[in-house]
């Protein structure tokens, strides 16, 4: 049994909605219907392109969905759309699909060719569009914090990041301030006020 069209009377709502509140269209709704489609076909919203979505639709229902997409770091996705093309060839030409070969990466049972050629394109599409969209979120994600380099600070005077933490007082407070070893900047103590508390005549932390 196919999956329904699901993208495509999506978009074709989508569609008739626009054309309703930009007011493009008085009259019933199968006139309504009849410009949507006209719409979608200059779209170039093919059978096969309605496949392809629908695929990716049940993938998504069935737990394949973008946060266990963005786990196959490694090109799983990839490795599985080449497979089910493989199969497809394979199938056109030869007759039968075949078992995966060792490219396969993910377990025999999830191995599960379509009966036709053009299914099996289908699979390896969705597959593809799969891969294309992991890629454009990791692109997009920032980096892990493991990923990001350790910001150090740099002296304003010479750039140098080769700076140490130089304790000073104040009024009887320890406070930090910083000191370039290679040209001797020191960073301004005085940048750093001491607040005096009216209500209690003792001093706090700025």
């Amino acid at each position: 049994m196919n999956a329904p069209l699901y993208p495509r009377r999506i978009i074709r709502e989508v569609i008739m909605d626009w054309l309703v509140a930009m007011k493009l269209v008085k009259g019933p709704r199968a006139l309504l219907e009849r410009m949507a489609d006209d719409l979608l076909s200059e779209m170039g919203l093919t059978s096969v392109f309605e496949l392809v979505l629908t695929e990716r639709a049940v993938q998504g229902a069935k737990g394949f969905d973008a946060a266990h997409d963005d786990r196959h770091v490694n090109g799983e996705l990839n490795l599985a759309s080449l497979e089910y093309a493989r199969a497809a060839l394979e199938q056109e030409h030869l007759g039968n699909a075949g078992d995966p070969s060792s490219w396969w990466p993910f377990e025999a049972k999830a191995w599960k060719p379509r009966k036709t050629p053009l299914g099996n394109l289908i699979v390896s599409l969705a597959f593809q569009i799969a891969e294309a969209e992991r890629i454009e979120r990791a692109a997009k994600a920032p980096p892990l914090l493991g990923e990001l380099a350790l910001w150090r600070p740099s002296c304003p005077d010479c750039g140098s990041q080769n700076l140490e933490d130089l304790r000073w007082e104040k009024q009887g407070l320890p406070d930090v301030t910083k000191g370039c070893n290679d040209c001797n900047w020191i960073e301004t103590p005085e940048s750093m006020q001491v607040k005096i508390s009216m209500n209690q005549g003792g001093t706090e932390r700025p």
